[in-house]
């Protein structure tokens, strides 16, 4: 069985704003091309961040996600941001997996969900992602405390 990337959305992170329009459509062959600053490194980041999610949680800074933390990532660097990444897979029955990043400017940390639709409960994603729980902070200094 072949699943393939059909889709990404994505809200607040780095160049990308809140706007509806920030989604690609992929098809067996997409090649991103773009100014500088245009945001084709950012496309590659966010679906990174939905593999380092799914991995080992969000690690700022890590091989495959370049970003120092929650102000050097979230676009404008405003902190009262959720930065939110969609991937829309292609699988029988079709799927969604939903990453939000929300602030809780407050403490200083900051709250991940993961949200997954459609049947893609064989997809490897969706067995890594079973692995968290569906909603968790990460309070700042301290490691994860589970929701």
């Amino acid at each position: 069985m072949i699943y393939m990337l059909k889709r990404i959305k994505i809200k607040n992170l780095a160049c990308f704003n809140d706007s509806d329009d920030n989604q690609i459509e992929f098809k067996p062959l997409t090649v991103i091309v773009g100014p500088n600053n245009s945001g084709k490194s950012t496309v590659i980041n966010a679906i990174n961040l939905v593999k380092q999610v799914a991995l080992q949680g969000l690690m700022w800074s890590s091989m495959y996600f370049p970003y120092q933390s929650f102000l050097d990532a979230v676009y404008m660097h405003d902190q009262n941001r959720t930065i939110q990444v969609n991937m829309g897979l292609v699988t029988p029955e079709g799927g969604d997996i939903n990453i939000s990043i929300n602030p809780y400017a407050y403490l200083g940390g900051y709250e991940i969900n993961t949200t997954i639709s459609g049947d893609i409960k064989n997809h490897l994603l969706r067995k890594l992602l079973y692995i968290y729980p569906q909603r968790y902070r990460i309070p700042p200094q301290t490691g994860v405390s589970r929701n």
